[in-house]
């Protein structure tokens, strides 16, 4: 039987991190990912307004989990189970491995490599990196919504998206190097909303594009992915990601949410999702959209499509986890299943701790059922999906599923006119980025 596995963010106190490993363990958990994240990213200034850290300070407090990281590592070892992976360092705006700053940049490489370099003795089978964060949209937009937007609508969003584009190749950039550094196997996970690998398009496009930067170099292991099953969002559905990453998809962030409360929910965040800067000029939420340039505006218009990322067991939303086992079936899926599930529940008390074991490892069991006993050799089918991977490449896949957009928007970006030619094979319902009057948006 497949081993079952879960992320958990542990504790640095090798007694507390033991007990709560073999509670895990006697209740059927195999393995476990071990998170690398700062809890928490924020700091106080002494009016004690909240602001995001800096990636100094970032760093700073990076140096308390990577000392931590071989005791946590040695607990899990020592309980019975393996250690399945590493989910790297994230931490939003104070890890840019994004940035066009070189010394930003070069700060987040060496957080993560650090954290590779203390843990690599425990032989983790992946570290999962996230592409990163791209906080100035929500979604992408539509054809459909940029023909109708106005003309100071189009320079706004069009500044921000050859934003978004240097972002991503800022991000492939940064992650070929920690692979080249390291020589580790890296995952890159897909994200939600508008952060860097929210479409099987893009995540494919990442990860390829990592990997014939890296090509022919001695000791360097090809980036695979990890796919975040409750992430997929812009019309996404997981078994056609799963499908278009084929033969790249090396691990898995099982999870559930309520897919038809999205839109319900973003609607509740339209006051908050206006910025405005306080007393140091660090951004913050207000209310008052009146008193914001176009571009807080037209932020705050983008609430339909942000996901509601509950991480629930599996089975607990609406995820249809079997078309997902059986994507998973179809490119013989051989990796574990691991599951991400809320906070709330990895961090359960040790006491309770052993009851969210048992209640995981029956999830798991219900949503995966005969995929957890299949071990078998890669079929003529899954061969035949690798030898197809240069037309994924080359976009020839691109109606894998009519709600994906394809990186065609960016490509017009890089030519000067992102706007001139889109043709109705882009009019796909990926996002809603600008409203409506009637629901409070900037739309005609």
């Amino acid at each position: 039987m497949k081993e079952l596995s879960v992320s958990l963010d542990l504790s640095g106190d090798y007694s507390k991190d033991i007990t709560k490993a073999r509670e895990l363990y006697n209740a059927g958990i195999q393995a476990v990912e071990i998170g690398l994240n700062v809890k928490n990213n924020t700091v106080k200034n002494e009016k004690g307004e909240i602001r995001r850290m800096t990636p100094e300070e970032y760093a700073k407090e990076s140096e308390k989990i990577i000392s931590s990281i071989p005791s946590m590592s040695q607990a899990i070892l020592d309980s019975g189970m393996k250690v399945n992976s590493y989910h790297l360092p994230f931490g939003g705006p104070a890890m840019k491995i994004t940035s066009s700053n070189e010394e930003e940049r070069e700060t987040a490489i060496n957080i993560v490599c650090r954290c590779i370099e203390a843990s690599k003795q425990f032989n983790p089978s992946y570290y999962v990196i996230h592409g990163g964060f791209f906080s100035d949209l929500l979604r992408l937009p539509t054809s459909e919504e940029l023909q109708k937007a106005t003309s100071e609508q189009l320079a706004v969003l069009s500044s921000i998206l050859e934003s978004r584009n240097e972002s991503v190749e800022n991000s492939i950039k940064s992650i070929a190097e920690i692979a080249e550094r390291t020589g580790v196997q890296i995952c890159v996970e897909n994200l939600h909303s508008a952060n860097l690998g929210c479409t099987p398009q893009e995540h494919v496009y990442i990860i390829d594009k990592i990997n014939s930067i890296n090509q022919g170099k001695e000791d360097v292991l090809p980036v695979g992915a990890v796919l975040d099953i409750g992430h997929c969002s812009n019309g996404v559905k997981p078994e056609d990601e799963i499908r278009a990453l084929g033969s790249r998809l090396m691990g898995l962030h099982s999870s559930d949410r309520h897919i038809e409360m999205d839109k319900d929910y973003c609607s509740t965040l339209q006051e908050l999702l206006t910025i405005q800067k306080d007393s140091e000029g660090n951004f913050f939420y207000a209310k008052d959209l009146s008193e914001v340039d176009v571009k807080s505006r037209l932020f705050a218009s983008m609430k339909v499509g942000q996901i509601r990322d509950e991480h629930l067991l599996p089975g607990q939303g609406t995820i249809d986890y079997g078309a997902v086992s059986e994507a998973l079936k179809e490119i013989n899926y051989q990796g574990r299943f691991n599951a991400e599930v809320s906070n709330d529940e990895t961090k359960a008390s040790v006491e309770t701790i052993g009851n969210f074991g048992k209640e995981l490892n029956e999830s798991l069991t219900s949503v995966y059922g005969p995929l957890l006993n299949e071990d078998k050799e890669k079929t003529d089918d899954t061969q035949i999906q690798e030898e197809t991977s240069e037309d994924e490449k080359s976009g020839s896949n691109e109606d894998l599923d009519p709600a994906i957009r394809d990186r065609k928007l960016f490509e017009e970006m890089e030519k000067g006119d992102p706007f001139k030619n889109l043709s109705e094979q882009h009019v796909q319902q990926v996002v809603s980025v600008f409203g409506s009057q009637e629901d409070g948006g900037l739309m005609e």
